[in-house]
């Protein structure tokens, strides 16, 4: 036991990946989160495409999602600890009126309960109001 201790010392051994539970949840926030790539401003228009999965973005093919843009993980344990996702939805109103979208959300936690080891949660532009109990 020791020699097996040693030699993930020696290799600098961290955990390689997200769990499969914490990668799923992700998924499961995808809905929740949209974003908008903005591709071009210039004052009178605007081209947009709304990205097919948020929380991964540019990196969606990797199954790891300790290497998503949006997510931070530890590097002993491959636990999730913060996610960002502030700021996911973008504000139409600011742009242009046509593309103004109204509502506020309430967010259900427990999409939250399988990042047991989550720090931080950033939430802030993405017009949630409130919190609805555990379902």
């Amino acid at each position: 036991m020791v020699v097996v201790a040693l030699i993930m010392l020696g290799e600098g051994w961290r955990n390689e990946g997200c769990l499969e539970e914490e990668r799923l949840a992700l998924f499961q926030l995808k809905p929740f989160f949209p974003s908008i790539d903005s591709r071009n401003i210039d004052g009178s228009w605007l081209v947009y495409h709304l990205m097919s999965d948020p929380v991964i973005e540019e990196k969606e093919t990797s199954s790891d999602c300790c290497e998503w843009e949006k997510v931070e993980c530890s590097s002993i344990t491959g636990r999730v600890t913060h996610l960002f996702l502030n700021l996911t939805r973008f504000s139409y109103d600011l742009v242009h009126p046509y593309y103004k979208i109204t509502g506020n959300k309430y967010l259900n936690t427990s999409l939250f309960l399988p990042f047991e080891e989550l720090q931080s949660l950033f939430l802030r532009g993405n017009s949630i109001v409130g919190f609805v109990d555990n379902q």
